[in-house]
This record gives structure tokens, sequence and C-alpha cells, in this order.
């Protein structure tokens, strides 16, 4: 009797001391579902910066384009000599005067539908720099002191690279293409024959970038500006 009492006492002794398999499996389920918790917030966590970094990077270079297209524009001006075309010479892609045809392109691929803000033609521009023969950073004079204009003609297009990404290109005479900034929808330049909003000698500039991230959500970003050409002050007297 007494041994009978003491095998009881200890399966009872073992049950109080371990776990029941329902137990057990309870526990389990629970750590799976607190695992997979952390791993959603993992992944968000992931995905948030991606997007944030994917971001900040569309407007910095958007920011760097920006300024590249004012740093030209604000040495350059509004030319116009008797025989020769007028610049600056705004343009849509496929519609380019003759003049003006080694600077016309195919138009570059969209994304954007009608409703997006960023929907829109494209309206590129061709201009002329000041001459500098020496090099020197000062732009040349005539001898009754006006600015001298160099030959060559300048522009920014857009166009669709082979890898189907659209670039900001500034070329000169329509070759030595220069890549200012990738991802962009669309580059809209206006004077006030385009749009009344913009002073006389100046351009206005605005570029739309449109970039997927690795997890395929797309951002979009804007960036604008009006730019005083060099003679703006002699235009508006």
């Amino acid at each position: 009797m007494t041994a009978a009492r003491n095998d009881r006492a200890r399966r009872r002794a073992s049950r109080r001391g371990g776990f029941t398999l329902l137990e057990m499996l309870l526990a389990t389920g629970i750590l799976l579902l607190l695992a997979g918790m952390l791993l959603q917030s993992l992944l968000g966590l992931r995905q948030a910066t991606t997007s944030g970094g994917t971001a900040a990077r569309m407007q910095d270079g958007g920011q760097r384009a920006l300024q590249r297209v004012v740093d030209d524009l604000r040495v350059s001006g509004i030319v116009s000599q008797v025989g020769l075309p007028d610049y600056p010479y705004l343009f849509e892609p496929g519609f380019a005067d003759p003049l003006f045809a080694v600077h016309d392109h195919v138009q570059a691929n969209q994304q954007a539908d009608a409703d997006d803000y960023d929907f829109g033609a494209t309206r590129e521009i061709v201009f002329r720099l000041p001459a500098d023969a020496d090099v020197d950073g000062v732009p040349d004079v005539d001898a009754g002191g006006s600015l001298v204009w160099d030959v060559r003609e300048f522009s920014y297009v857009v166009v669709t690279n082979a890898d189907g990404v659209n670039e900001l290109q500034r070329r000169i005479d329509g070759l030595q293409p220069e890549v200012i900034a990738r991802y962009v929808e669309r580059v809209v330049f206006s004077t006030r024959q385009f749009s009344p909003t913009v002073p006389l000698g100046s351009v206005g500039v605005e570029i739309f970038f449109r970039q997927p991230d690795e997890n395929g959500l797309v951002h979009r970003y804007s960036i604008e500006t009006v730019v005083r050409m060099r003679n703006s002050e002699s235009l508006v007297g």
C-alpha cells in the first residue's frame, strides 16, 4: 500500500513539474505568432528604409540637376541676330523647326497617366552661351563692347536610354550627350511666349521625376524655378 501511494505521489509531482502536450502546443503557437509579427515589423522597416532612401536620392539628384540647368541659363541670354535663329528656342520632341533639326529626337517614354500631376508634354530648349575663346572665365566682347556669343548651340533634352530609363541630357550641337539626371519623366522650359507668369528675359524650368524602388513602389518628385538670363535687364528696360 505504501509503495502504491508513493507511486501516485511521484506521478502527481511529475505532472506538476512538466508541461502537457496541449500546453506545449499553445506555447509553440504563441512563439510562432510573435515571430511572424516580428518578421512583418522588420519587413515593414526595411521597406520604409528603402522607400525613404529612394525618395531622398531622387530629391538630391533633382536639386543638383536643376542647379546645373540654372548655372547654364543664368549666363545665357536672348540672342537675336539678323539672318540667324532667335535663342532660346523651345520645342516639343518630334516637332522642332527644321533650323533646329539636329536637336530633334523621338519623344521619351512616359509612364504618367492622364490624371497624374506629372502628366503632360515635354518642352525642351536650345540656347547659346557667351564665347570665351581664351578660356579665362570672362565672356568675350567685340570692339564695340558687345557680348560675343559662342557659335555652338547647347540644349537640354529628355531621351529614353537603352535600359528603358529616361535621362535628362545636356548636348552641344545635338552631340556629346552628358547625363544630368536619370528617371526624368519630363522637363518643361517656358518663356513669356508660353507662360504669362514668366518674366521677360527669363526662363521657367520644371523637372518631373518618377522612379520605382526595390519594392516596386513608384516615387514622384518635381522641382522648378525661374531663371533670369544675362541680358534680362536690357530687355525689360
